[in-house]
């Protein structure tokens, strides 16, 4: 059987598209939005489609005593990507094997998800 060479362009047009095909429970687990303020975000994906958002403050410079909001999710995996459906929203979050860690100030990668450019990383942070 021959092939084609515009066969085979065309299947990696269609693989270079997809993105990264990572396997469904690559997702499942906790990811952290770091920032510099008194507050952070995490998301955390669990196996059975559903999941948890959580808004986490600290009380102004009192790191012990904190505010948490939660909201829950469902969540589906597309060719690379999960979508989360909120109760008002939808959003898309797409999985990165190697999130650069240099924002930390470390050296090497992370794994973790991206939204609307935010990095949210895999908890806990495993630079390599």
């Amino acid at each position: 059987m021959r092939i084609r060479m515009s066969q085979i362009f065309l299947c990696l047009a269609i693989l270079t598209a997809a993105g990264e095909i990572v396997a469904e429970d690559s997702f499942i687990g906790t990811y952290s939005l770091i920032t510099e303020s008194d507050c952070y975000v995490e998301i955390e994906f669990f196996a059975d489609g559903k999941g948890e958002f959580r808004d986490i403050c600290s009380a102004e410079g009192v790191s012990a005593k904190l505010s948490v909001i939660k909201t829950e999710f469902s969540w589906q995996q597309q060719t690379g990507e999960v979508i989360v459906n909120f109760p008002d929203s939808k959003k898309t979050f797409i999985y990165r094997a190697n999130l650069s860690c240099e924002d930390f100030g470390y050296a090497g990668n992370s794994t973790g998800v991206v939204s609307e450019g935010m990095n949210y990383f895999k908890v806990p942070l495993d630079c390599k």
